[in-house]
């Protein structure tokens, strides 16, 4: 393994990990800085890899963006700019644009590019975040790649519904073709030891059987839904009352919102599907994330 830098200034740059000398898989998380378990889960990978006595085609970029990670921010506070919101980069106009136009230039001589994220404040499911940018055979085989992987479903952007996802450096590099998606994790705190282990053990088989996996196709293809969000209707604090991964029907219970007057108000699911993540217990605003529900759709 050797360490080297992308240099964004002189007095910015951020460690990037090579596994061996013909790097065709970039992994790379902490481009939202509240966003950490991707970033644990990528230093224990390079501290396994570098334990084979070996070479694999992995690049291993575990903060991407160091100014919002000191202060678990989803944002850069030299600017206040969502460093995944701005791409492609095309003209630098502070310090995330930077970033951004480092970081772009890196990826692009990528094959794979899998760039994790965390639902924040929210226990959830291990999803492959298909965007939809690239031509059909592109998604075709993220899909398939998503698969061989075995996380747990695929989430569909519906562009319509949430244009505020536009601008990823995902989406950006599935236009140019390249087999890039996210990945959804839960908050460090709510990763389980299966969650983690399956994760760690998913990505030691890319690196291991990277030629395989890009060659092949997964026997069993992961089943696609749309993200449907539910808010909460106002200030309190929610109590959940359903789990990840069970099927929720129109109307029924997910959990009861106490305001500060002590009233109680029974939360329920406008949508019928598959709960894809939900809030744990915790004070909430009204207009935060309370749950998404997936619906399942029909593959391309």
């Amino acid at each position: 393994m050797r360490t080297e830098s992308l240099i964004v200034t002189d007095n910015l740059k951020i460690p990037v990990f090579f596994l061996g000398d013909n790097p065709k898989i970039l992994l790379m998380a902490g481009i939202h800085g509240n966003e950490q378990t991707g970033v644990l889960i990528l230093r224990t990978l390079t501290r396994e890899l570098s334990k084979k006595n070996r070479d694999f085609p992995v690049v291993i970029l575990p903060a991407a963006n160091p100014e919002a990670l000191k202060l678990n921010s989803r944002i850069n506070p030299k600017d206040g700019v969502d460093l995944n919101r701005i791409f492609p980069v095309k003209k630098v106009e502070s310090q995330s644009y930077a970033i951004g136009k480092v970081l772009q230039k890196f990826a692009e001589q990528f094959e794979i590019i899998i760039d994790f994220h965390v639902f924040v404040k929210q226990k959830t499911l291990i999803c492959g975040v298909e965007l939809g940018t690239g031509g059909r055979k592109t998604q075709r085989q993220i899909r398939s790649l998503m698969s061989a992987l075995e996380l747990d479903a695929i989430c569909r952007i519906d562009h319509k519904n949430e244009p505020a996802k536009d601008g990823s450096l995902c989406a950006y590099l599935q236009s140019l073709n390249k087999l890039a998606f996210g990945v959804e994790l839960p908050p460090d705190k709510f990763l389980t030891k299966l969650q983690k282990g399956r994760t760690i053990k998913s990505l030691l088989m890319l690196a291991y059987s990277y030629k395989k996996i890009i060659r092949g196709r997964a026997k069993d293809i992961l089943p696609i839904f749309v993200r449907q969000q539910f808010f909460s209707p106002g200030d309190g604090r929610f109590i959940p009352q359903a789990k990840i991964g069970n099927r929720v029907t129109k109307h029924g219970k997910m959990g009861i919102l106490v305001f500060k007057t002590g009233r109680r108000h029974i939360i329920t699911s406008p949508f019928s599907g598959k709960l894809i993540s939900i809030s744990y217990k915790r004070r909430t605003k009204k207009g935060e994330k309370l749950f998404v529900v997936g619906e399942l759709i029909n593959s391309l």
